[in-house]
This record gives C-alpha cells, sequence and structure tokens, in this order.
C-alpha cells in the first residue's frame, strides 16, 4: 500500500492564535463619553495612553488604546507636566493599568464603565464601595 503524497509544510494551516487587537474602532470615541477619575464632571475629557504599559510602544509611538483613560484636560495636562505618570496617578489613588483593563473590557458600555470610574473617585475620597 502507498502512502499518500507527502504536503509541504508551507501549504499546512496554521495553527497561530489571532491576537487580540490593539485597537478598537471607537475606543477612543467611548473613552471621551466617560467622566475623568480625578476631576468628576469637568469637561472637555481626553483619552490618555499610558506610556509605560505597553510593552510594544516604541519610541515616538504611542500605546494602544486597551492603555488609554479618561482624564479631563486639567488632569491631563497636570499628569503632562508632572513627567512621573505612574507617581502622579498613585497620589490620587488611581491604578491607571487597572482602570485602562476594566474600560477595555467595557468598551461600548457605558454605564458600567461610570460605575468603574465612580468606584475609583469614591476611592480616592475613602469612601468604601
Amino acid at each position: 500500500m502507498a502512502l499518500p503524497p507527502r504536503i509541504p509544510k508551507h501549504r499546512l494551516p496554521s495553527a497561530r492564535v489571532k491576537a487580540e487587537p490593539v485597537n478598537r474602532g471607537g475606543h477612543l470615541r467611548f473613552i471621551r463619553t466617560l467622566e475623568c477619575p480625578i476631576y468628576p464632571g469637568r469637561r472637555p475629557i481626553e483619552a490618555h495612553h499610558l506610556l509605560r504599559a505597553d510593552r510594544k510602544r516604541g519610541m515616538g509611538r504611542k500605546a494602544a488604546d486597551r492603555y488609554a483613560i479618561p482624564l479631563s484636560r486639567k488632569a491631563h495636562r497636570e499628569l503632562h507636566a508632572t513627567g512621573n505618570e505612574e507617581a502622579w496617578l498613585a497620589q490620587r489613588g488611581i491604578d491607571g493599568r487597572a482602570l485602562a483593563a476594566a474600560l477595555w473590557r467595557l468598551s461600548g458600555e457605558r454605564d458600567a464603565a461610570l460605575r468603574i470610574l465612580w468606584r475609583a473617585q469614591a476611592a480616592r475620597r475613602g469612601i468604601p464601595w
């Protein structure tokens, strides 16, 4: 009995798992509809990309949209003026990476995202949730 012909490796289907997209259309638009966790109620809201969260970020490139958090223009300027994003957020009781991850998971679900932001605001003020 003859063996079937061999299939060249380049013809075999790839077993690679597709990576989750780093940018979703509309995520930044969604971020800009939320509240600032530092100065609630202040407008306009800007999407701040966490600078040190994305390991794939190269020099001169912003982080992926999954690492974006909502900040008012005032908070955004204060943060960039300090030069140390992690310390600035920590002084205000905000875990930027955790907040960005939660907002990425909830992208498009505004009510759920606002609850996350309200909890962050309450934690800043020492109010148990």
